[in-house]
């Protein structure tokens, strides 16, 4: 994710949404179809979609839709983040110490 180079704009508006972001609410309607089942899935499906949209508003075609943008990058912040939570290395348990 950090190798994205968007607009300052673009991506503070889809950090915001992120923070609202609900995989059962819109990963279906943001794909436009099938949920996958995995976050690695959804993430590669949504880092094609947004490039394609980068790609439109970069030639500025028509069908770029700004909204549209701002859904999928947070859809794929909220999917990174539930990925990273997934797969983070678990901390080894310290003992616990007490004083008798």
């Amino acid at each position: 994710m950090r190798h994205l180079s968007r607009p300052r704009l673009l991506v503070r508006a889809a950090r915001y949404a992120a923070d609202d972001y609900s995989r059962s609410r819109d990963l279906k309607r943001i794909l436009r179809g099938p949920v996958p089942l995995r976050p690695a899935s959804a993430l590669h499906k949504l880092v094609e979609q947004e490039q394609m949209l980068h790609e439109a508003k970069t030639i500025q075609h028509a069908s770029y839709s700004a909204i549209r943008h701002v859904e999928t990058l947070a859809a794929l912040i909220g999917e990174h983040r539930l990925y990273a939570a997934t797969h983070s290395q678990p901390q080894p348990s310290r003992p616990s110490l007490s004083l008798v």
